[in-house]
């Protein structure tokens, strides 16, 4: 639906991710221009749209992950899921051109990952366990 809203002459569409923690349900939003629809309740923390692609962090506690999914959507639909190991509580992601750079709340950290999943960079200010509370890009 068009929200009446336009950037160079292009309808402009609003899309939320929320994160479900237990007493909500987390999932992708879309507004259209009234009232919020709810599209799925898969726990999302983190959007990216870049090009032809939308890039999709999966949240899941800290406390119970070993990684974070990522889902990769073109304007065909699902294309791909990737996985980044090690990294979780995630909290944005966005693309600088080359990698895919992504921030975690509770480690404390921005990690710069390839197109495959592998992490080549990480900044880590703090030993992790939420005490910046790094949340977005």
């Amino acid at each position: 639906m068009d929200l009446g809203l336009t950037l160079d002459g292009r309808a402009v569409y609003l899309l939320a991710s929320c994160l479900g923690d237990g007493d909500t349900r987390g999932g992708l939003l879309y507004y259209d221009g009234k009232s919020w629809i709810g599209l799925d309740d898969v726990s999302t923390a983190g959007l990216f749209v870049g090009g032809d692609e939308l890039v999709r962090l999966l949240w899941a506690p800290h406390q119970v992950a070993d990684s974070t999914a990522v889902l990769h959507y073109s304007a065909r639909g699902f294309e791909r899921h990737t996985r980044i190991q090690g990294f979780t509580d995630p909290h944005d992601i966005l693309w600088d051109g080359t990698h895919y750079v992504a921030v975690s709340a509770f480690q404390d950290s921005v990690v710069w990952v390839a197109p495959d999943g592998e992490v080549v960079r990480r900044y880590q200010p703090s030993p992790g366990g939420d005490r910046w509370h790094l949340n977005c890009l």
